[in-house]
């Protein structure tokens, strides 16, 4: 009874090491180009085409600017620029990025200025 027992327990112990064993299914490949961001991640479809829905209003901003804190308010006054032009409102806006770096060898100085100054009317 015992060998019974052990012959049962060893073909389930092998059975177990080859199901583990087993490959996975292939990953599929991405169609189209692969967009890396900053952080080295890969971004989501919709950075390359915007989604489309018959009850949802879809619309993406880009910049690239000196900072990414920058980057992300000037995309999203750009993304609010173009749904204002969807819905037929006006958006005055200005974005004003100063640098300057001045200095020689050890004594540099940076100034870097940010402004962003947005009014929006409703027709």
């Amino acid at each position: 009874m015992k060998k019974n027992l052990w012959a049962v327990m060893v073909v389930v112990l092998v059975a177990l090491v080859f199901m583990g064993c087993t490959s996975s299914k292939a990953v599929e490949e991405p169609k189209g180009p692969v967009i890396i961001g900053a952080e080295g991640q890969r971004q989501p479809d919709w950075v390359q085409a915007t989604p489309k829905n018959a009850d949802v209003h879809y619309e993406t901003g880009y910049a690239k600017l000196s900072n990414k804190a920058n980057s992300i308010k000037r995309a999203n006054a750009d993304a609010k620029e173009k749904i204002s032009q969807w819905i037929n409102t006006t958006v005055d806006s200005v974005v004003v990025n100063y640098t300057s770096d001045m200095g020689s060898g050890s004594d540099l100085q940076a100034l870097e200025a940010y402004e962003s100054i947005s009014r929006q009317t409703s027709n």
